[in-house]
């Protein structure tokens, strides 16, 4: 929507002259992560690279070492966004074997309300890898909801981690849409790391010819009377395959937690797989 305020980001570099942001309340900060970086953003310093473990993941580890550019988002305590947030990285670039790593840090605070999109496009046919990291703190009552969606070209390789931490009693929504790409793989880890904390993890894949897309959703109960809701469905036709594992995990002394996870597949060709491991 035109009205929507929008970081927009063309072959891993932000361009301000795409960019608007018309309608953000007081207090509310969008920027690019490497002007934050130069300007010496206060977020950036206490949270940048502290919660996606680079320890344990080769390619959050790249994405570390390789940061580019991405978006800062804060929402200030008891901010109230009615307009989604759109952070949009587009591919165009011509050339074979192109990589970006964008990174995204989205900082909800207490009692806040904001809709943030993250959405990945490619406008052309090369051979090209995405490698994405989005860190997502969400303060004591808020609520925060992401949408992920990815429609990049049938050659593109596609990586991305999400680590999402929940303060007491907030509330994350999120939504993962794959219609693109030839190699998708989606790491989605939800913290529960307050009491109340509750969260919806929904997602839909739609692949056909010879894509592959995988999801793999880490939801962790760490305190007690915490909620979590998991939906993913996916259509898949040709020689296509998706894999799903989901696992939820209740730490010892989390009480009272009320959990459910649901993966349904419509096949529409016999050489079509879907492959679900719930845990």
């Amino acid at each position: 929507e035109a009205g929507w305020n929008r970081l927009v980001f063309v072959n891993g570099a932000y361009l301000d002259e795409l960019s608007s942001l018309p309608s953000l309340p007081a207090g509310v900060k969008v920027t690019a992560i490497a002007t934050a970086i130069e300007s010496g953003d206060a977020l950036v310093k206490e949270h940048l690279g502290r919660h996606a473990d680079f320890k344990s993941s080769g390619f959050t580890a790249l994405n570390t070492a390789f940061i580019q550019d991405g978006a800062v988002v804060h929402i200030p305590d008891n901010a109230v966004l009615d307009v989604p947030i759109h952070l949009l990285f587009l591919f165009t670039s011509q050339e074979d074997e192109a990589v970006t790593h964008p990174r995204v840090l989205i900082h909800a605070g207490v009692n806040s309300s904001a809709t943030v999109i993250e959405s990945y496009a490619g406008l052309s046919e090369g051979l090209t890898l995405t490698n994405t990291v989005t860190e997502v703190l969400i303060g004591q009552g808020a609520l925060l909801r992401h949408y992920t969606v990815q429609q990049q070209s049938e050659d593109a390789y596609h990586i991305s981690t999400t680590e999402a931490v929940l303060s007491r009693d907030s509330s994350f929504s999120s939504v993962v849409i794959d219609l693109g790409g030839k190699l998708v793989r989606h790491n989605l880890t939800a913290r529960m790391a307050g009491e109340g904390a509750s969260c919806t993890l929904n997602g839909l894949y739609m692949v056909t010819g010879t894509q592959h897309v995988d999801n793999q959703v880490i939801i962790e109960h760490k305190m007690p009377y915490t909620t979590s809701r998991e939906l993913y469905k996916g259509i898949l036709d040709g020689k296509s395959r998706s894999v799903f594992h989901g696992s939820i995990i209740v730490r010892e002394g989390a009480k009272k937690v009320d959990a459910f996870q649901t993966d349904k597949n419509l096949l529409l060709s016999a050489q079509a797989e879907a492959d679900t491991k719930p845990a």
